[in-house]
């Protein structure tokens, strides 16, 4: 029975392994797309998971970090740079040695001062049962990070989608018609497989940013509107006290202005 299961897995690794293969060709033969890559979720909507991280000879601190599974050539499609080490490549595959990637706040969070490439971490949860399953640090990538967001570096582990089973999104850096190129790929989509379905509509990263920071524009909004229209009652209070100031001392004005001041030396003695 367990021959029989891990033979059925296997065959679904092989199918899955030959989808994202089709489909990343596909997705790179359309017109006006440069760069084309597979995620389990983009940089905003990361999952999180335990992970525990090895020094020297002892597991030691779990931390909560975001998680990411991606295919080869995904940093090159989010603007994400190699800083040290190596990207995953067709070798990384579910029958090879599972490999990671961590970004630059990461290795400074689980390696503070020391070498991150070389180094080992396992998806594990705290008092779990369940033996570790470990992985070698081969590269770390700059913080990829929207730049329409104010938001912190997120310390992020980056896993192979090759050696993982989730539900794929696909990403691609593109020139020109946007709507175009999304039913392109759409198309190509299908053309990998034909039974293939989509959980969401294809869209561009600004308009997915757009729909993220929609609440903050909209406080940032009303604030603005708040504080114009306090600008506003405060003019019209100043107004206010400097008419009713001036009509208390029209006489004093007059005997002034008889006695030859100026007219801006009136106006300074009302302010």
């Amino acid at each position: 029975l367990e021959s029989s299961q891990e033979k059925q897995s296997q065959t679904i690794a092989r199918r899955q392994e030959e989808f994202r293969r089709r489909l990343v060709v596909g997705a790179s033969q359309v017109r006006n797309v440069q760069a084309v890559s597979m995620a389990s979720a983009l940089p905003w909507d990361s999952m999180h998971g335990w992970f525990m991280v090895r020094a020297g000879t002892r597991d030691v601190e779990h931390r909560w970090l975001p998680r990411t599974d991606v295919t080869p050539g995904y940093f090159a499609v989010m603007g994400g740079r190699l800083l040290r080490g190596r990207d995953f490549d067709d070798h990384d595959t579910a029958r090879s040695r599972p490999v990671a990637i961590v970004s630059e706040s990461a290795a400074r969070l689980l390696w503070p001062g020391a070498e991150p490439v070389g180094q080992r971490i396992a998806e594990h949860e705290p008092d779990s049962s369940f033996q570790p399953r470990w992985y070698d640090i081969v590269g770390v990538v700059g913080d990829v990070l929207p730049p329409a967001l104010d938001l912190d570096a997120f310390p992020t582990v980056y896993l192979c989608l090759g050696q993982g089973s989730f539900p794929p999104t696909l990403v691609a850096r593109y020139s020109g018609n946007a709507a175009l190129v999304r039913k392109e790929l759409q198309d190509a989509v299908f053309s990998a497989d034909i039974d293939a379905t989509t959980s969401r509509g294809a869209g561009t990263v600004s308009a997915a940013l757009a729909e993220i920071s929609f609440p903050c524009r909209t406080a940032a909004r009303i604030l603005t509107l708040a504080a114009l229209i306090g600008l506003l009652l405060a003019s019209v209070g100043i107004y206010g006290v400097v008419s009713f100031s001036a009509a208390q001392r029209l006489r004093e004005m007059g005997i002034r202005s008889a006695l030859g001041a100026s007219a801006g030396t009136i106006v300074l003695h009302l302010l």
